[in-house]
């Protein structure tokens, strides 16, 4: 998960947005005051991805090809998907 924490000038923990500024959540927050020495770090999950890929819908997978996210040889590697063969 991603995470936005702060490290208040002086402090050596990090802490959480909702843990500093009270705020209900540490993603979605507004009008907190960051002060000279403050430190923000932001934590921004990776992309591994969800499930077997080869299990992606081929229409997906052809909208993909079609915005150049992958390349065929991509397709058929990652996903099993042959251009021509439609499979």
């Amino acid at each position: 998960c991603g995470a936005t924490l702060v490290q208040r000038a002086g402090a050596e923990a990090w802490r959480t947005v909702a843990e500093t500024f009270g705020k209900a959540s540490s993603s979605k927050y507004s009008g907190i005051k960051i002060q000279p020495g403050d430190r923000v770090r932001l934590v921004t999950p990776g992309g591994g991805g969800h499930g077997d890929p080869r299990g992606r819908s081929r229409e997906a997978v052809r909208a993909d090809l079609a915005e150049g996210f992958v390349s065929p040889a991509q397709a058929a590697a990652a996903y099993g998907y042959a251009a021509e063969g439609g499979t």
